[in-house]
């Protein structure tokens, strides 16, 4: 069984390949060795009503789909795999977000509130 000091000697591809054959422990050190990239990215985004721990949730998220979605005979490294699949997940939870505010002020808009009225059946969203 491998240790941590030895998954530093190992490409990210090989650690992959050790996961796939049931070292299971080796998600763990891959989502803290890459915890910082997603940090990194979450920084870069915002979300409206949320913090930077919600993004920072999302992009592990896409890390660890990174991990199991990684296919070590295509084209790409490891790392720039996840980054895409961190970035995504990132951006496509801000998408999902904006989507929803604009969706209640167009609600709010139609029931009267875009022309001086008030928000009924908006009451406690916010």
């Amino acid at each position: 069984m491998l240790r941590e000091n030895d998954y530093r000697n190992q490409t990210d591809e090989a650690l992959i390949g050790e996961l796939r054959g049931g070292r299971e422990e080796i998600t763990d050190y891959i989502m803290e060795k890459y915890k910082n990239l997603v940090r990194k990215r979450a920084n870069a985004m915002f979300l409206i009503g949320g913090d930077t721990d919600d993004l920072i949730q999302e992009g592990m998220i896409g890390l660890f789909k990174a991990i199991r979605d990684f296919k070590a005979d295509k084209d790409a490294s490891f790392y720039h795999f996840a980054d895409l699949c961190i970035t995504r997940q990132i951006y496509h939870a801000v998408e999902e977000e904006a989507s929803a505010v604009k969706f209640l002020y167009l609600v709010e808009y139609t029931n009267g509130a875009g022309r001086g009225g008030h928000f009924p059946g908006c009451v406690g969203i916010f």
